[in-house]
């Protein structure tokens, strides 16, 4: 298999290919629709009916011809293949890729032609007051993006073939558009998740997330008790608020992680965190870093230790190993922990 994978790598790495994927990257004028994407839509079976030029059509023979090759090379049947370009998002991720031979080669790591996620900061308002907020987000907000101008943002993206958006703030529901330009961002076939702090989802909202194309909502929680939680988040009594909007999201069937951001302050709460995401059904927690942004600024002091901060990574790496729930770190140095540790 693997002289199969270095000559599948030596072809797509041949400047005359990467030449034909980057011009089949870009909108033709001809189809409004780029080339590379009408292939894998091609490949897949998927029937829209479509103008297409001569090059649309031979490109998309070359496609499956390569897709074909590449499933050899790495010990995968066809079946198997279009099963997995079946969806929209891994189609879309696999353009990114192709774009990124095309401009930059074969590499290691491979360089892609976009982000596969962009976060984005959809808004500076927000109804709770936390005092580690990077963003120093307040209750009202001036001077955003009319939701023009922020489809406007979801077109390029699109062009760009990003393959993810996630939806943040301050608190994204602030926003009275935020449902048609997520649904908008859905529609486009990007994959759509919004990062909240849980008080503003009724089963209602929770409902209007899930018709609007969110596929996952992280939600924050910064203790297991109400007294961690409230005393850090600003606002007492939203404890409650956030678990009712966690249980909602769970009965809606729309994947969700509770997000904590490790402090001194409730670092010996985080086993208990995850104790209560694996009883109310969660699936997934992430531990987040203190960034000493915003008003973040002011609370540098409750941010870890190296000591602590390894303590963590640590435990996190045990619980995913053990614990039967996936336990995450955006902490780069967690994969040195899982190498280390790591029988493997």
């Amino acid at each position: 298999m693997t002289k199969g994978v270095y000559a599948f790598l030596a072809v797509l790495n041949n400047p005359t290919v990467r030449k034909l994927i980057n011009s089949s990257s870009a909108t033709c004028t001809k189809c409004g629709e780029s080339h590379i994407e009408v292939a894998l839509d091609d490949y897949v079976g998927i029937s829209i009916k479509r103008r297409r030029c001569m090059k649309s059509r031979v490109f998309s023979r070359v496609v499956k011809q390569t897709l074909d090759a590449s499933g050899k090379a790495f010990g995968v049947t066809k079946e198997q293949l279009k099963d997995g370009l079946a969806d929209p998002v891994i189609r879309r991720g696999l353009t990114n890729v192709l774009v990124g031979v095309a401009t930059f080669g074969v590499s290691k790591p491979q360089t892609v032609g976009a982000p596969f996620l962009v976060v984005w900061n959809y808004t500076n308002a927000c109804n709770l007051k936390c005092k580690h907020c990077y963003q120093d987000a307040k209750t009202n907000s001036l001077g955003e993006l009319s939701t023009t101008q922020r489809k406007a943002i979801i077109d390029q993206l699109d062009e760009e073939h990003v393959a993810s958006l996630a939806f943040s703030g301050g608190e994204p529901l602030m926003s009275k558009d935020f449902f048609e330009v997520a649904s908008y961002a859905a529609k486009k076939g990007l994959y759509v998740s919004l990062a909240s702090n849980g008080t503003m989802i009724s089963r209602s909202v929770a409902r209007k997330l899930k018709g609007s194309g969110v596929s996952y909502v992280d939600v924050s929680l910064d203790g297991a008790s109400a007294l961690t939680h409230e005393s850090f988040r600003g606002v007492w009594g939203c404890y409650e608020k956030t678990m009712t909007g966690l249980r909602n999201l769970m009965s809606e069937g729309i994947t969700s992680c509770i997000a904590v951001t490790a402090t001194k302050n409730n670092l010996q709460e985080i086993p208990k965190i995850i104790e209560l995401a694996k009883n109310t059904g969660v699936k997934r927690v992430i531990v987040f870093n203190f960034i000493p942004t915003g008003r973040g600024k002011l609370q540098k002091a409750i941010d870890l230790t190296p000591v602590e901060r390894e303590q963590l990574l640590e435990n996190v790496y045990d619980e995913l190993v053990t614990g039967g729930i996936e336990t995450l770190c955006t902490a780069p140095q967690l994969a040195r922990v899982c190498l280390t540790k790591s029988s493997v």
